[in-house]
């Protein structure tokens, strides 16, 4: 009804990147399912702060490992930078005093020639947006979600992670609110 997860899948597909995979706000795993269905070499972690996430993750088991984790607590265990990140339908549900230090963390986690891939719901005049902002404030409980335009998605991800290039913009079906937006790291 919002969001045709397997028309994310292949936008996301369509996009060249490495093989380790961070998601996160992984929720459900419908969208690790995705890319570990298309990507036969990725191998995804899903971090969320919510607990049991991937329960509705459908795929090969041995290339996902779910955690009930933040990004700086993840960034405290110093993994290996990720080819690409992940952050679909998140930083909406942020406060935004809060998503700098977010994405100040996918900034370190992110690897010099890496891939970010956000996908938000942005405020268009679609009822689309209208359905979701009811949705979240109302069915979810989320009082404090607080969504963007898409000047000011684009703005809050490139002033804080560092040397992005822009490299894709979709809207994915079924509403024109869904929107991913693709960087490389570099001069890519």
């Amino acid at each position: 009804m919002f969001i045709n997860v397997g028309e994310l899948g292949k936008a996301i597909d369509a996009v060249p990147f490495g093989s380790r995979v961070l998601e996160v706000g992984v929720g459900d795993g419908m969208i690790a399912s995705q890319i570990v269905e298309r990507r036969p070499d990725a191998s995804v972690l899903g971090i969320d702060l919510a607990q049991n996430p991937g329960s509705l993750f459908e795929g090969d088991r041995s290339r996902v490992e779910f955690r009930t984790i933040s990004t700086s607590d993840l960034l405290a265990e110093q993994p290996t930078p990720f080819d690409a990140i992940v952050i679909a339908d998140v930083l909406h549900h942020v406060p935004p005093s809060l998503r700098t230090e977010l994405l100040d963390d996918v900034a370190t986690l992110l690897s010099e020639d890496g891939v970010l891939l956000v996908k938000e719901t942005i405020v268009v005049k679609s009822p689309g947006y209208w359905m979701g902002r009811f949705s979240d404030r109302w069915i979810t409980g989320d009082r404090n979600v607080s969504f963007l335009r898409e000047a000011d998605l684009k703005r809050l991800v490139t002033d804080n992670v560092p040397n992005l290039v822009a490299c894709g913009r979709s809207t994915i079906r079924p509403w024109k609110t869904n929107l991913l937006l693709v960087w490389r790291r570099g001069t890519h």
